[in-house]
């Protein structure tokens, strides 16, 4: 078997001087192609690693950022926590001290803040301090009388109440458990069916200003204990109604003051 090979003029016997048509080496040019090659792979090997870098990365991240939003279970690095821990409450900030969520510092009642200071709701109408030295909320010191507001005084030393009419029925008393608190009083009531009943106590100034107009009246009136000056000023409407009975003076008996009916 034979057949004719053209080597387009060139010796076999020196491969390296091989030339394509073009003039070209060929040994050359096939080795320019195994690099090019070995090196894309390369560039996509690494393009590889990178890629999957970026998406452990992104990964970790999106972890992060997921904790920093709603992690309540402990802190997310260090010492810090979450939003939602800061607004809702969580471990590390309910119930520690310095801390203390934005939904506790406004509405908890059950028990301190931060392991010492209370909420505004709590300051407001809560109990907790209630009869405790430099204690009492807003509204036991407006209206509790059945012991010390601060583990000395008594609430309800001054008092604005209006009310526009109906049922009424309202009895009403400021008593102090020393000689310091005087004892002010400014009842209107327009009108209907009233009732009113009024303790003023203790040993200091006692002023009661009563408006009614009018209805079926009834009205008790004590200011009691001697020390301070004791003054009420009554203003009754007509067509009937009335009932009143004053007792200013020393404990419960009848003593000096100064009234206007």
């Amino acid at each position: 078997m034979s057949a004719d090979l053209d080597l387009n003029g060139n010796d076999l016997n020196n491969v390296a001087a091989l030339k394509n048509t073009s003039g070209q080496d060929i040994v050359a040019l096939t080795q320019g192609y195994m690099n090019s090659a070995a090196t894309s792979a390369t560039n996509s090997a690494n393009s590889a690693t990178a890629s999957a870098t970026s998406a452990a990365s992104s990964s970790t991240s999106a972890t992060t950022s997921e904790n920093y939003a709603n992690k309540i279970n402990g802190a997310v690095a260090g010492s810090n926590y979450s939003s939602k821990a800061w607004a809702v409450g969580g471990t590390g900030i309910t119930d520690t001290a310095s801390a203390g969520a934005a939904k506790e510092w406004a509405t908890e009642t059950a028990s301190s803040v931060d392991t010492s200071e209370y909420s505004s709701k709590e300051y407001a109408v809560g109990t907790q301090r209630r009869g405790a030295a430099n204690g009492g909320s807003a509204k036991d010191w407006a209206t509790y009388t059945s012991g010390t507001v601060d583990n000395s005084e008594y609430g309800g030393h001054e008092m604005d109440l209006y009310i526009n009419g109906d049922g009424n029925d309202v009895i009403l008393s400021q008593r102090s458990n020393n000689n310091t608190s005087d004892h002010y009083m400014d009842v209107n009531i327009n009108s209907d069916d009233n009732n009113v009943h009024v303790l003023q106590q203790q040993n200091q100034d006692k002023s009661l200003t009563l408006t009614i107009n009018n209805d079926d009246n009834d009205v008790s009136i004590n200011q009691q204990k001697s020390g301070g000056t004791q003054t009420a000023t009554i203003t009754l409407g007509g067509t009937y109604g009335t009932d009143l009975d004053l007792q200013m003076g020393t404990n419960n008996t009848s003593g000096p003051g100064s009234y206007s009916l």
